[in-house]
C-alpha cells in the first residue's frame, strides 16, 4: 500500500459509493458517479479507514488506478453517518489517485468497508472505540481515623474503561492512595482524590481529559484552609473549625499579632478581620478542649495590600507541556519536565472546582511567580481565572455579570465581581485566535494565500473583541498590564530542520512538514499584526501597559530558544512520532512556555507594574 500524504484538495472527483444502515431506507443511500462514467475497472485497489472514537468526524480512504475507472464503495451499518461526499487527494510526489468519503462515528462497534472493481476486491473493517463520558469513584465511607484505610471504587461510563486511570490524591500529607485504589489517612484534613484519564488513555480522545471526585475527611481537629488572606477591600474573612471524633468540643480563638489581624470566635467559627493599614503575616491559633481530649490547629493569615488579577489563556494560567511516553523522547528525560498526573493535580484538577479555591493560582503561572516575588509577606494578593485554549470570545463572556462555562461551570458574576477587586490585571489573550488555526485540518486545506485570507477576518474580530476587553478590564480606573504573543515558532524553518524530514509525513495534524513551513511565515506575519493593533490600543489608554513578551521572545537565539519554549525543531525525527493519524503531537513542538518561559514573564511584568 503507497503512503498516503494526507494533503488533502477539496476537487470533488466521483467514484460509485454507497451505504446504509441496515434498513432499506433509500434515504440512507448515497451515490456519486465516476469521473468520466467509468467503463473500465481499476487495476489497482485498495481501501483504507483508520481507527476511530465515537464522535470522531474521519474519512475512508481508497486509492484506484487508471483514472476513471469504475469503482464502489460499500458499508451495511448503523454505527455511522456518512456524507456521500467524494473528494480527490492530490499526491506530490506519484502518480497515485487517492480518495476520500468523510464519516462521522455514531456508536462504538466494527463494521466493514468494501470497495469493489471488477474482480478487484478489497475490505477493511473499522473499529469505532468507545469515549469515556464519566469516571465514578465510590465509597460508602466519607470520613475515616488517622492511619485508618479504606477501598474505592472506580467504575466508568460506559463500563469498562478503567484500565487506564490514575489515580492521585489532592494532599498526600492528609491521605495517600495508591494504584489499586487503597486510601490511607495521615493527618486530619479535607482530601479529594482524583481518578483521572488522560490523552493516551484508552478510549478517551485527545482533546480532552476526564476524571472523577472522591472527597473525604480524615478525623482529628483542622481548620477550613492553612492560609488565609485580607486585604482592605475584602477585609474579613469567615474561618471553619472541624472537630470529627471529639465529644462536647470548646473552641478558643488567637491572633499571634493583633496589628496585623484579630480574631473573634463563635463556636467553631471565626472571623478575621484587617487592620487599617496592616501588612504582613501572623498565625491564628485555634484551641480545642472536649472530655475526649485536647488539640490545637494553626493557619497562617496574609494582609495585602493590593490584589493582582490574572486573565488569559493557558500561557496565563500557567500551563506546561506534560511528560510524554519515552518512546517518544528515546528516555531523553530533559524532554519529560512535569508529569502528567502533577500537571493535572496541580492546574486542571483545582480549576475545574474553582468555586471550592477561589484563590488558588497555579504555581507555574507567570501571576504566581509574581506574587511570590513581591514580599515573602505576601503583600499582593493573586487570582486567576486564566483558562487553557480561551480565545478573546471566550474571554467576553466570562467578563459578563453571569455566564456558563462548560467546564468551570455557571459563574455569578465572579469574575465580574473580581474585575472591580483588583488593583492590577494581567491580560494574555489573543495566541488563539491566530494560532489555533495554524494545526490540523484548517492548514491543510489552505495555500499560503488562502490561509492569510482566514487569518485576516480572524484578526478583525480580534481587534473587535479586544476593545470591548480592554474598555470593560479599565473601566474602574485599574491598571491593566497586557503581553503581546510570542511566535513559538521563530526557528521552525528550512536550515534548521533536517532536509531529508522536509517532505516527511504528518507532524501537526493533517500537515507535512514543507506545508507547515509554506504557512507558518504567515502565522506568524499576523501574529505581529496583532501585537501591533494590541500595542496600539495599549498607547491610546492611559490605564494600560503593554508588556512585549514577543521581543523578547523573538529575540532569543536558537540555541537558547528551547529553553523557554518547548519548539525545537532540529530535534524533529519522523522516526520519534506517534503516528496515530495526526493525534500525537511531540513534545518539542509543544508551544507554551517551559519554566523558564514563565520566569521570564514574570519579570516582564513586574518591571512594568514597577
Amino acid at each position: 500500500m503507497q503512503k498516503i500524504k494526507l494533503l488533502l484538495i477539496l476537487a470533488a472527483l466521483g467514484i460509485l459509493f454507497s451505504c446504509s444502515n441496515g434498513s432499506s431506507d433509500s434515504s440512507n443511500h448515497k451515490e456519486q458517479p465516476v469521473t468520466p462514467a467509468g467503463t473500465t475497472f481499476a487495476q489497482e485497489l485498495e481501501i483504507y479507514v483508520p481507527d476511530v472514537d465515537v464522535g470522531d468526524e474521519d474519512y475512508v480512504y481508497v486509492y484506484f488506478a487508471p483514472e476513471g475507472a469504475k469503482v464502489s464503495i460499500t458499508c451495511d451499518t448503523d454505527l455511522a453517518d456518512f456524507s456521500g461526499e467524494v473528494i480527490k487527494m492530490k499526491e506530490e510526489d506519484t502518480s497515485a489517485e487517492w480518495y476520500y468519503v468523510p464519516f462521522k462515528a455514531k456508536k462504538a462497534g466494527t463494521f466493514t468497508f468494501k470497495a469493489v472493481s471488477g474482480n478487484k476486491i478489497d475490505s477493511q473493517d473499522v473499529v469505532i472505540k468507545p469515549v469515556l463520558k464519566s469516571i465514578i469513584v465510590s465509597s460508602p465511607k466519607t470520613s475515616i481515623e488517622v492511619n485508618e484505610s479504606l477501598q474505592l471504587k472506580v467504575a466508568t461510563e460506559p463500563a469498562g474503561l478503567t484500565t487506564s486511570i490514575s489515580l492521585v490524591s489532592s494532599d498526600t500529607n492528609i491521605a495517600k492512595v495508591d494504584a489499586n485504589g487503597k486510601v490511607t489517612a495521615i493527618k486530619p484534613g479535607k482530601v479529594r482524590i482524583i481518578a483521572m484519564a488522560g490523552n493516551d488513555s484508552s478510549g478517551v480522545k485527545e482533546s480532552g481529559i476526564v476524571a472523577g471526585y472522591y472527597d473525604l475527611i480524615v478525623k482529628g481537629f483542622y481548620l477550613s484552609d492553612t492560609d488565609f488572606f485580607l486585604f482592605e477591600k475584602d477585609s474579613d474573612e469567615i474561618v471553619t473549625a472541624y472537630t470529627e471524633g471529639f465529644d462536647n468540643p470548646t473552641i478558643t480563638w488567637q491572633s499571634s499579632n493583633t496589628n496585623i489581624f484579630t480574631v473573634s470566635g463563635d463556636g467553631n467559627k471565626a472571623t478575621l478581620n484587617y487592620v487599617s493599614g496592616a501588612s504582613g503575616s501572623a498565625t491564628l491559633t485555634a484551641n480545642l478542649t472536649s472530655t475526649s481530649g485536647n488539640a490545637t490547629a494553626t493557619a497562617t493569615v496574609y494582609v495585602a495590600k493590593s490584589e493582582l488579577l490574572a486573565l488569559g489563556d493557558s500561557i496565563a494560567a500557567g500551563y506546561a507541556p506534560v511528560k510524554i511516553a519515552k518512546a517518544i523522547t528515546n528516555d531523553d528525560t530533559s524532554l519529560q519536565e512535569l508529569d502528567f498526573i502533577e500537571a493535572y493535580n496541580k492546574y486542571v484538577g483545582r480549576r475545574k472546582n474553582a468555586s471550592n479555591y477561589p484563590d488558588y493560582v497555579n504555581e507555574f503561572a507567570h501571576s504566581a511567580l509574581i506574587g511570590k516575588d513581591i514580599g515573602s509577606s505576601k503583600n499582593i494578593r493573586v487570582r486567576s481565572y486564566a483558562k487553557t485554549g480561551d480565545q478573546t470570545k471566550h474571554l467576553l463572556q466570562k467578563l459578563k455579570p453571569d455566564f456558563e462555562d462548560p467546564v468551570l461551570g455557571t459563574r455569578k458574576g465572579e469574575i465580574f465581581e473580581a474585575v472591580k477587586d483588583a488593583d492590577y490585571i494581567t491580560l494574555c489573550i489573543g495566541a488563539n485566535d491566530i494560532l489555533q488555526h495554524a494545526t490540523g485540518m484548517t492548514i491543510a486545506r489552505n495555500d499560503a494565500e488562502s490561509f492569510g485570507k482566514l487569518l485576516a477576518v480572524e484578526l478583525e474580530k480580534f481587534k473587535v473583541n479586544f476593545n470591548v476587553i480592554v474598555n470593560t478590564l479599565t473601566s474602574n480606573g485599574q491598571t491593566l498590564l497586557v503581553m503581546s504573543v510570542y511566535n513559538p515558532y521563530e526557528y521552525f524553518k528550512e536550515g534548521v530542520i533536517p532536509s531529508s524530514s522536509i517532505n516527511e509525513s504528518a507532524i501537526l495534524g493533517f500537515i507535512t512538514t514543507k506545508k507547515f513551513l509554506e504557512l507558518i511565515p504567515v502565522a506568524k506575519d499576523y501574529l505581529t499584526q496583532l501585537n501591533a493593533y494590541i500595542k496600539t490600543v495599549a498607547d491610546a489608554n492611559p490605564n494600560v501597559v503593554f508588556v512585549d513578551v514577543a521581543e523578547t521572545f523573538n529575540a532569543i537565539s536558537q540555541d537558547e530558544h528551547y529553553n523557554y519554549v518547548y519548539v525545537k525543531p532540529d530535534m524533529f525525527k519522523l522516526s520519534d512520532l506517534v503516528m496515530d493519524w495526526g493525534r500525537t503531537v511531540p513534545v518539542w513542538f509543544d508551544p507554551h512556555p517551559r519554566k523558564k518561559g514563565q520566569e521570564k514573564i514574570a519579570e516582564l511584568f513586574k518591571t512594568a507594574m514597577k
